[in-house]
């Protein structure tokens, strides 16, 4: 039979490695996430030109010719 401390060192070995796992994934998925910012991309569906500026903030501000291509 085990006992008290054996247990004890076991779940907090796993919760040391779980610790260290998330921290891991906290470091390597927000550069999984990198969105294009600057530049030209081209769509096939787009009738004009849509421009997309961004404020101090970062937020997005979509400027369209037409509401067709606003909302595609």
């Amino acid at each position: 039979m085990w006992n008290r401390s054996r247990w004890c060192k076991i779940v907090i070995g796993l919760m040391l490695i779980g610790i260290v796992l998330l921290g891991l994934a906290a470091m390597i998925v927000p550069r999984w996430n990198r969105y294009q910012v600057s530049g030209q991309i081209q769509l096939p569906g787009i009738e004009s030109d849509i421009v997309i500026v961004r404020d101090e903030k970062g937020m997005p501000y979509i400027h369209a010719q037409n509401h067709r291509d606003l909302f595609f």
